[in-house]
């Protein structure tokens, strides 16, 4: 899940609609899936698919 607080512009909605519209058409066998969204108030959240051995940037970054 990504979760966005942002100050509710006119300008923010349209854009945050617009990149869900976007990553939900998105479809490749390496990306992970957009299954919905909420815009609540000021609150923003889009929900990924599970990645159970997770995320690309944990296998890079992490520390050892």
């Amino acid at each position: 899940m990504n979760a966005f607080s942002c100050a509710c512009s006119l300008m923010g909605i349209p854009l945050f609609q617009a990149e869900v519209n976007f990553l939900g058409q998105l479809h490749h066998p390496n990306l992970v899936k957009l299954i919905g969204y909420c815009c609540e108030d000021d609150q923003r959240l889009l929900v990924y698919e599970f990645m159970p051995r997770g995320s690309l940037e944990n296998h890079l970054f992490r520390s050892k």
